[in-house]
């Protein structure tokens, strides 16, 4: 039985319109982690309070309009984070935003130093701009993904505080935590 002209003509069309397809699709998709942005979505919102909550402490600054979580549930009682960060709601807004904990840090601020198997890489501390802090954040996101060695060096004395395991497992929590709040996961 041989197939109509209609039914090779339907083919003909099915593989011109897969082969314009595959032509016309990025590799891959852009990272939109990259881009700044602080707008949170009611639904993410909701999974932040209702699921991950649990694990921060929140507290209310600036008379109440922002809900400040930090992550309490791995250190020990009493211990802080070498790099202590803070997520900061704004739920007026509907704005997410991602700080260094400046309650918990003294100057000078240190510099953080990221070691993977191929390269060394610089970490300079933000100043207090949003977007300076966000970068900051992704960065450190990406430089934990790669599993290497982060260590922090005292400006004037040189010394250094390699972050420990629990260090780590801390910031990823918080940063994943933060990145899916603002929609960005």
């Amino acid at each position: 039985m041989r197939p109509s002209p209609v039914a090779k003509l339907l083919i003909l069309w099915a593989l011109i319109m897969v082969a314009i397809i595959l032509a016309t699709v990025p590799d891959e998709r852009p990272d939109k982690m990259a881009i700044p942005g602080y707008a949170t979505r009611a639904a993410d919102e909701l999974y932040f309070r209702n699921v991950r909550a649990f694990y921060y402490t929140k507290t209310d600054e600036a008379e109440g309009i922002l809900e400040v979580y930090r992550l309490n549930s791995i250190f020990d009682e009493g211990k802080v984070s070498s790099l202590p960060l803070a997520i900061y709601h704004n739920w007026r807004a509907h704005e997410g935003f991602i700080r260094i904990d400046s309650a918990y840090l003294s100057a000078p601020r240190p510099v953080l130093l990221s070691f993977s198997p191929s390269k060394v890489d610089t970490l300079h501390w933000p100043t207090d701009g949003n977007e300076e802090q966000y970068a900051f954040a992704y960065r450190l996101f990406q430089e934990l993904k790669q599993e290497g060695e982060l260590k922090l060096v005292h400006p004037i004395t040189g010394e250094t505080k390699t972050l420990t395991d629990s260090e780590r497992k801390n910031l990823r929590m918080t940063l994943k935590d933060y990145f899916k709040l603002i929609g960005k996961l």
